[in-house]
């Protein structure tokens, strides 16, 4: 956990480090420590010799970005067919900086979960003049299908970090159906429920919901899949389709949509890492 985070330049603390593994934390610090692989300040902990000032500067500006994901949340809440809204990306792990975008992971009604993506992009490019600083809307899964594909330390790590603003719950589920991050993580996540809002359904969701429940409802969420798929396809023509299918997983049951294929990256850099302090250290991972 301390190499995958050490690509970001980003120390972690006890209660974070405490995902990593089903023992005692304390005791794996002291003996990473001993064999002189890790060094920490205060309450962070880091691989020996890299930085970790950086960190604390992030953690007070992500402060003033979740009070604005709050808000956002609330109004993406209202639009039909969403049940849970969630913070990922960056942000989850309390990391921002001037160049943060809001990431959320949105859960939606099953064979709907089109509709709800196209209206909310459609308000953010008339409402928010397409602008993605606090409303990037890049993954979409929806209630029966809450298994995550992709099973590796990244989609992990994402799962393990999610942050709740609307319908704990929920997430409690999903967590619960993708018992494979296990593999990566020690233990469950625990909670964080610090920015979480009341659930409200209003008048436009309720409107929406009972007019496109139908064949009418059907028809529109595959299309709009179809026109979404196409235009991606049409925008990025040089994509090789292996990546293509990864950074815009695109199905009934979900939407992905990662254009800087950000998971190949890091999964290259952890690869990389492992070798690089493997070489250093003649500590052997695997």
């Amino acid at each position: 956990m301390l190499l995958y985070f050490d690509i970001f330049d980003y120390p972690l603390n006890k209660k974070e480090l405490s995902l990593a593994t089903s023992q005692n934390v304390d005791e794996c610090l002291e003996e990473l420590k001993s064999l002189t692989l890790v060094d920490h300040v205060d309450e962070w902990y880091f691989i020996r010799g890299k930085k970790y000032e950086k960190r604390i500067h992030q953690k007070s500006m992500s402060d003033s970005y979740y009070k604005k994901a709050r808000r956002y949340a609330a109004i993406i809440n209202r639009f039909p067919f969403v049940r849970g809204v969630y913070i990922s990306g960056s942000l989850s792990k309390d990391w921002a900086d001037e160049n943060t975008d809001v990431d959320y992971f949105i859960i939606t009604s099953p064979q709907r979960l089109w509709i709800c993506r196209t209206m909310l992009i459609m308000f953010k490019k008339i409402f928010l003049l397409n602008s993605r600083k606090y409303f990037c809307l890049n993954y979409f899964i929806d209630t029966e299908s809450l298994e995550i594909e992709e099973k590796n330390i990244f989609t992990a790590t994402e799962v393990c970090f999610l942050k709740p603003l609307v319908n704990a719950e929920l997430l409690t589920e999903f967590i619960q159906k993708n018992a494979w991050i296990k593999d990566h993580y020690g233990k469950n996540p625990t909670m964080d429920n610090r920015f979480l809002i009341q659930k409200k359904d209003g008048f436009f969701k309720r409107l929406g919901e009972k007019i496109l429940k139908g064949k009418l409802g059907e028809r529109l969420d595959i299309w709009s899949m179809k026109k979404t798929l196409n235009f991606w396809k049409t925008k990025f023509p040089e994509m090789e389709q292996k990546d293509f299918d990864i950074n815009f997983k695109s199905k009934r049951t979900i939407s992905k949509h990662h254009p800087n294929g950000f998971q190949k990256k890091v999964m290259e850099s952890l690869d990389l890492r492992l070798k690089e302090f493997e070489n250093v250290t003649q500590v052997a991972l695997k």
